[in-house]
């Protein structure tokens, strides 16, 4: 059970990690997200 729970974790971590590098890259080229968390915060936010 600790190995299953270990490697959720790491994947959960990894899913919002790419999910938050995604929503910054798309703020940075000022280009709207299509199918991720929309811009929060930034100038190019829509």
């Amino acid at each position: 059970m600790g190995k299953v729970s270990w490697v959720f974790l790491y994947f959960v971590i990894f899913a919002l990690f790419s999910i938050f590098a995604t929503t910054s890259a798309c703020c940075k080229k000022k280009i709207p997200c299509s199918g991720r968390a929309p811009c929060r915060r930034g100038p190019y936010r829509e």
